[in-house]
């Protein structure tokens, strides 16, 4: 892969609670916005979800109206409530990676980690947006730590 990048956060929640807040496409969308993904109804919820290299195509728009990109999704793998391993393509990517796992933390939390690569079609774009997927990501993190908590392995 041309480039990619991994972050994680430490959630006090347990690895079933943060699965759960994130197995549907309100959850997804709440982490993702201002980008929205459009997915066929059917879709939705990510417990119908299975291995497959092509499942759907949707959407990815700004605040759900701007079209960024067309994504075709594709699943490699999905151990809930672990994580997931999406090898997907796009109009501006040969490949994107997504992989998200969830690990549990002593007392109760959860490291949850996503991994993020792609390749572009046009040379160079790689270098231009990572900074911005990076941005997203950063954000979904900083979304997920206000709905679940930070971590204290050490309470009280």
């Amino acid at each position: 892969m041309a480039a990619g990048f991994e972050i994680a956060s430490d959630l006090a929640a347990d690895p079933v609670a943060v699965w759960v807040g994130a197995a549907s496409f309100e959850g997804i969308n709440a982490e993702l916005w201002p980008v929205v993904m459009h997915v066929p109804p059917q879709w939705r919820e990510v417990d119908r979800w299975r291995p497959a290299p092509f499942l759907f195509g949707c959407w990815i728009t700004l605040f759900g109206v701007v079209p960024l990109d067309r994504h075709c999704f594709g699943l490699e793998a999905l151990v809930a409530p672990e994580g997931f391993s999406e090898r997907s393509s796009t109009w501006m990517h040969k490949a994107w990676r997504h992989d998200r796992w969830l690990t549990p933390l002593p007392g109760g939390g959860t490291r949850l980690t996503d991994e993020v690569s792609f390749e572009s079609r046009v040379p160079g774009l790689d270098r231009l947006l990572r900074p911005v997927y990076e941005a997203v990501f950063r954000r979904r993190h900083a979304v997920l730590r206000r709905v679940h908590g930070l971590w204290d392995p050490a309470p009280g």
